[in-house]
Order: structure tokens, then C-alpha cells, then sequence
């Protein structure tokens, strides 16, 4: 409110314009200043009135804002939802102001984060100065409401509704304030970040009791960092069932908010590949249960989860193509053979699984074009522990759909191929974590990546602990010697699938298949070298730590042909999984 009453161009602030009549139409409410408010606010007695002091004009051509602040529940009182439906219609003098207050003006939704909100009421019922507070008091599900209202109707009149977290306002008041006025396509001026201390002359006449700390600041001064607070606020336990009930409804807002509550250190635009995305759903469910589809923007981490807690899970990355899961059957089998082996105890079953991937791609509408990551844990702990016999409320299924090329920033260049540097590490054997089961413990992979990303590389190849090529952090690797088609054993790496299938293709086509094992060498020295995987399918490599393959001009000819016959695998039949019919 402050930084708008500093605004050049705002005219008129009004303090809260509806608290008289939320107090008069709620008389169990008490409070020291009511009857004071009451006189202060005469227009109280009416909707009318009350609609009167909310559509008035600017009268100075050159200060056209005039600002109002309200207390979400307060809002009801205009019956906003009610009059949504038939502003656009009635003639009313009412229903035009209902409609002029839902598509000409501007909202501003201020969150706070209701665990601060309850710790303050916490420490006031603790005194013995407030009784305990509810819902509507928070407020937060009026502000769901509204914040619903406003959107539904923001086609009438454009985009009139910014959703701002009290956190991003706090420590980036300037960036916050831009954000909005850019937002409503009005000038911010420094002006918004500072005023004088003391008391103002449109403070509502409750200022004294609860303004006292803005009173005494002179603008925004965003917390100290790397400074902790010296105390901490306890919450009285009568309040938790409370916070339980705030906390999605805060969820879903803060999922809206003008400026991200997430931090991003980069242009995610430019690593994403389809805006879709953004909007996606996924699953999650424990066993036995039937789980839900969360909006993307709302995701949230279960402590407890095994997963969490230490990597405990196993997982499988499956691609769609043209109506069909491609080798769905395949991914599954091998989910459940890694669980078994894992010693998973009362898993989703194969059905279950199922049922929630198809779920997931008929809300995400993905019928082509897409990949999905299957992760199945061990589940929830009852208690932060390695043990598994802590896990007792089954196994945890999270599915995630989104739509992803084969040749993209998240893949490869299947064309012109990739380049690839040998790893520092080595591929763990079997007898330290064997590499058949798929696991999402994936630190043994991800370190070479890290090296191949500070190499410009586009992926590690490792090495067995004697030495000879196993496989890359993300996939299995095949070179073609004088016709051969050679790939290394399945002892250190993955047998992944889709090496299975082009081990199945180069047969069919006649080409002679060697599983062996080779060195880094005979990599480098080879004819062609590509990489395979469910991701990127069949990626030509044109060089390893330096040496470049062949002619290095990425794909060769075997390299070609298998590629040309892996395209239309998905068509084979007994291969894919068709994918029930959308409605």
C-alpha cells in the first residue's frame, strides 16, 4: 500500500474501504477500534455504497491510480464468483460496477507464507490475547476464489490479476514491483521503493494496532544475507491440523505467482524443449492406493521417501511413437526384475503401473512425440532411516510425461553426431552395485557427465574396472570394425533395450555381431561408433577424447541402415503397446 500511495500517479489510497461492512455483517467478531471503524467508514451500511467508494475515478487526469487494499475476507462481500456469470449480460447500475471491478481494474493478490501467519497467531494465543484463529481468518481459500474469479474473467477485460509471494516482495521489492507494473502495463518509478516513517493520512484507524513496524520503516529493506535469526517462533501443535489445510491452498497460489518462487539461474527456455511442458501433469501414488495427477508447478518432495532418503529406487525411461508405447513390456519387466532384486516389499503391481501411465498421457494429451520417466521406490519411511524395514506403507510410483524429440537439447544430434570423452572413473562391476538392476542410485553416472559437460563433450564413455570399454554415463555403445558390429558385454553396463534391439536388427540384416570386449582403443580406431539408447535411439559419434572417428562426418553406413530400419521397429508387431483411445 505504501509503495503505491508513493507513486506519482496515484490520486487516492484507500485502507481497507470494506472492513466496516465485513465487521457490521459478522457481529461475533470483536475488535477495540469497531465502533471507531464504524463512523470512519459510513458507507458500510450498503453494497451499493460500498460499490460506489470501489468504482469511483480519478478526478486528476494526471494521477489516474487510485489503490484499495483489502483483507481476503473481506472480498466475499461482493459476491465477485456470483456476479461473474451475468456482468456480461445485465444493465444494472450494480452489475456494471461488479463487472467494471472484475475486468477494468487491477488485482493484486499478496500471499504469505501461512506457517508465519500461524506462528504469529501461535504466540497471541499463547499470550492469552486472541482466541484461535481458522481458515477464514488466514484467508487463503477466499484468496483461491478470487484469484479463480479474476482469471476466468480476465478474457473481458485482459490480464488483471498478479499473483505476488510476500518473500520475492520482501528481498527483491524493486524486481517484484517491476514485475507487477509491467504486468499492467504502467510505469514503475523508484519512488515505490521508499516513503517517510511514521503514520499516513489514509491509515485505517486499526494502524496503531498493527502497523507499528511499517510505521517505523522509511521503504523496503530486503533481510540480511548469511544472517540467521537470532530466535526462532514455536507453533502450538492445536494449530498444525490448521496449517495442513493452508498449506495446498498456498501451494496453488504460490504456483502462480508473478515472479517464480522457484530461483532460476539460467534461461530455462532455452533448455527446455516444448513449451507444453509447462502445463504438464504427473503421477504419483503410494501401492494400493490410487493415486493422483499434481500439476508440474506444484511438485514437492516427501521426505521420508526412500528415494530421498538414499537413492532407493529403481526406474525406466520408455519412449511414445505414433499411438504406441514403444517396448513397454520390455521396461516393465525389467522394472519389476530390478524391484525384486532390490527386495521391494508389497510393490504396484504391473496393472497398477500401468493404469497410472495411461492416465498420465491422456491428461497430458501425449500420444506421439513423447517419453515418459517411470520411477518406483521403496516407498515411504515411517522414520528418517536406511533400514527398510522402516518402509511399511508400500512402494511409491511417480510417472512423468512430457513431449521430447529424439534429436533435441535434451538428447543428441543424430545426424552429425556427437563427440565424447572418457571418464576419469570407472563403471561399477557387479560386485559392487550390479549394473542390471536399473537404479535410480545414478552418482556413478552422473560424475562423468559433470566431466563431459566442463568438456564441451556431450557425453563420458567409461571404462570397466580392467580397462576396456563398457559403456557411456547415459548409454550403451556399439563400433563397426571391417563389418562388424561390436558392442562390449553386458558385464559392467546396462544390457539396455534398445541395444538388445539393434543387436536383433544387425542379424536380420546380415551384418555379423560380435559381443566382446574392447579398449578404448579400438574404439578410436574404429569405422563408425555410435551410442544407443531409449532417449536419443541410435547417435553417431565423430570423436573421442580428441581422435576423431573415421571421416568424421558422423553417421556411416551401418550406422545409416540401422537407423533406418530402428524408425519403423515401433510398427513391428508384438514390439509396442497401443495406447487406449483419449475421451
Amino acid at each position: 500500500m505504501y509503495s503505491f500511495a508513493s507513486h506519482p500517479l496515484t490520486s487516492l489510497v484507500h485502507d481497507e474501504p470494506l472492513y466496516a461492512r465485513h465487521l457490521h455483517t459478522s457481529p461475533h467478531i470483536t475488535r477495540p477500534y469497531k465502533e471507531e471503524l464504524l463512523k470512519s467508514q459510513p458507507h458500510f451500511e450498503s453494497v451499493d455504497a460500498c460499490l460506489e467508494v470501489l468504482t469511483q475515478h480519478s478526478t486528476n487526469p494526471s494521477k489516474p491510480i487510485i489503490f484499495h487494499k483489502h483483507m481476503a475476507k473481506q472480498a466475499h462481500l461482493l459476491s465477485l464468483a456470483a456476479h461473474a456469470a451475468s456482468a456480461t449480460t445485465s444493465s444494472n447500475s450494480n452489475s456494471v460496477k461488479h463487472k467494471d471491478i472484475l475486468t477494468k481494474h487491477k488485482h493484486i493478490i499478496l500471499l504469505r507464507d501461512p506457517m508465519k501467519v500461524i506462528q504469529s497467531w501461535s504466540a497471541a494465543v499463547a499470550a492469552g490475547s486472541a482466541p484461535t484463529t481458522t481458515l477464514e481468518e488466514i484467508g487463503l481459500a477466499d484468496l483461491v476464489s478470487l484469484q479463480s474469479t479474476l482469471s476466468n474473467t480476465g478474457a473481458w477485460g485482459g490480464s488483471n490479476v498478479a499473483v505476488v509471494d510476500s518473500h520475492n516482495l520482501i528481498n527483491d521489492a524493486e524486481n517484484t514491483l517491476t514485475a507487477i507494473m509491467n504486468k499492467f502495463q504502467l510505469p514503475f518509478d523508484p519512488s515505490m521503493l521508499k516513503w517517510k516513517s511514521g503514520p499516513k493520512p489514509f491509515d485505517g484507524c486499526w494502524a496503531s494496532s498493527w502497523y507499528s513496524g511499517v510505521h517505523a520503516s522509511t521503504g523496503w529493506s530486503p533481510a540480511e544475507k548469511d544472517v540467521l535469526p537470532s530466535t526462532y517462533a514455536k507453533v502450538d501443535p492445536i494449530l498444525l491440523p490448521l496449517y495442513k489445510t493452508c498449506l495446498p491452498l498456498y501451494t496453488l497460489l504460490r504456483s502462480y505467482s508473478i515472479i517464480h518462487p522457484a530461483a532460476k539461474y539460467c534461461d530455462v527456455s532455452q533448455l527446455q524443449e516444448d513449451p507444453r511442458n509447462e502445463k504438464s501433469l504427473y503421477f504419483v501414488g503410494s501401492s494400493g492406493s490410487p493415486g493422483a495427477l499434481y500439476p508440474r508447478d506444484l511438485a514437492s518432495m516427501v521426505p521420508y521417501d526412500s528415494a530421498v532418503q538414499g537413492g532407493d529406487g529403481v526406474w525406466e525411461g520408455v519412449r511414445i511413437y505414433r499411438n504406441k508405447i514403444f517396448k513397454f513390456e520390455r521396461h516393465l519387466k525389467r522394472l519389476f526384475d530390478s524391484a525384486h532384486a532390490l527386495n521391494f516389499k508389497n510393490p504396484h503391481t504391473p496393472t497398477e503401473v500401468k493404469d497410472a501411465v495411461f492416465r498420465t498421457l491422456a491428461a497430458n494429451n501425449i500420444r506421439d512425440g513423447g517419453h515418459i520417466r517411470l520411477t518406483l521406490t521403496r516407498g515411504i519411511k515411517c522414520t528418517s532411516s536406511m533400514n527398510p524395514k522402516f518402509n511399511v506403507y508400500g512402494t511409491t510410483l511417480i510417472v512423468a510425461a512430457e513431449f521430447k524429440p529424439t534429436q533435441g537439447r535434451t538428447t543428441y544430434n543424430n545426424t552429425t553426431g556427437v563427440k565424447l570423452i572418457t571418464a576419469s572413473g570407472r563403471r561399477n562391476g557387479p560386485d559392487l552395485v550390479d549394473s542390471k538392476i536399473h537404479h535410480n542410485n545414478l552418482i556413478n553416472n552422473i560424475i562423468p557427465k559433470i566431466q563431459a559437460n566442463n568438456a564441451g563433450a556431450a557425453d563420458a564413455l567409461m571404462l570397466g574396472i580392467d580397462g576396456f570399454v563398457s559403456e557411456t554415463n547415459a548409454c550403451n555403445i556399439f563400433c563397426v570394425r571391417d563389418g562388424v558390429l561390436c558392442t562390449p558385454h553386458a558385464d559392467y553396463c546396462l544390457p539396455g533395450i534398445t541395444r538388445e534391439s539393434i543387436l536383433l536388427i544387425g542379424k536380420e540384416l546380415g551384418i555379423e555381431v560380435k559381443e566382446g570386449r574392447f579398449s578404448l582403443v579400438e574404439f578410436m580406431t574404429a569405422d563408425e561408433v555410435f551410442t544407443t539408447g531409449t532417449m536419443g535411439e541410435l547417435t553417431p559419434v565423430y570423436e573421442i577424447d580428441g581422435r576423431q572417428i573415421a571421416d568424421g562426418k558422423g553417421a556411416g553406413p551401418v550406422t545409416k541402415r540401422l537407423q533406418e530400419v530402428y524408425k519403423d521397429c515401433p510398427e513391428r508387431e508384438g514390439w509396442s503397446t497401443p495406447i487406449p483411445e483419449f475421451v
